[in-house]
């Protein structure tokens, strides 16, 4: 019997307890803070009475709006109202600035990785346009090759057609029987050495002077 008085009495305390913690959610602050500072019972608050309280002292101007000196509990209900809507601005205010640092942070990864894959496409640009001209630059040479080589064969058949003995030699004689006009009217001109005769070594010499003839002229 004594057992079960004491397991009542003990969830008795509890029940009280919880009843206590209820009336305190339910009762508001500005009516906790008026009864634990306010001596006289005048059911409002002077500065004499918050001098306990550093917060309340240091805003008590702001919060006596009628300026009456005294904070009633209506003032104090609308402190802390204004309190919490300012609160709530701020962690609205902090939030948006979050947001665009996280949208700045965004944008500035994304400029950077446009001008990285910029930089990306200039170099391989750069690379197909350097291989294009390396490649042009072999065609022009191979171009070139088979065009000197074309008048070598050229000049070889025209030496060959003109010399008919094929001692490798132009005699005077086998110039004239040519239509080579050029060659007929310079002949004493192109056999430098006098013998009668134009050699191949000659002939290279006289294409040699032509040609510083006519990059001087185009200079």
């Amino acid at each position: 019997m004594k057992k079960y008085v004491f397991l009542f009495a003990i969830g008795l305390s509890c029940f009280n307890l919880t009843l206590q913690a209820q009336e305190q959610k339910t009762t508001s602050k500005p009516t906790i803070l008026l009864e634990e500072l306010d001596e006289n019972g005048d059911q409002k608050l002077s500065k004499e009475e918050l001098k306990a309280n550093a917060r309340l002292s240091r805003h008590f101007e702001e919060i006596d709006t009628n300026e009456d000196r005294y904070l009633s509990e209506d003032e104090l209900r609308a402190a802390r109202q204004k309190r919490k809507e300012l609160h709530t601005n701020r962690k609205k205010l902090t939030q948006i600035r979050d947001e665009k640092r996280k949208q700045l942070q965004a944008e500035r990864e994304e400029v950077t990785e446009t001008r990285k894959q910029q930089r990306k496409q200039v170099r391989q640009q750069r690379k197909e346009l350097a291989a294009t001209r390396i490649e042009k630059r072999k065609q022009m040479r191979a171009e070139q090759r088979k065009r000197m080589k074309a008048r070598a064969q050229k000049r070889q058949a025209q030496l060959l057609e003109i010399d008919t003995n094929k001692d490798h030699l132009i005699s005077k004689e086998e110039a004239e029987k040519s239509t080579q006009q050029g060659l007929i009217k310079n002949f004493d001109e192109i056999d430098t050495n006098n013998d009668g005769y134009i050699s191949p070594k000659e002939l290279k010499a006289l294409r040699a002077k032509v040609k510083a003839e006519r990059k001087k002229q185009k200079a």
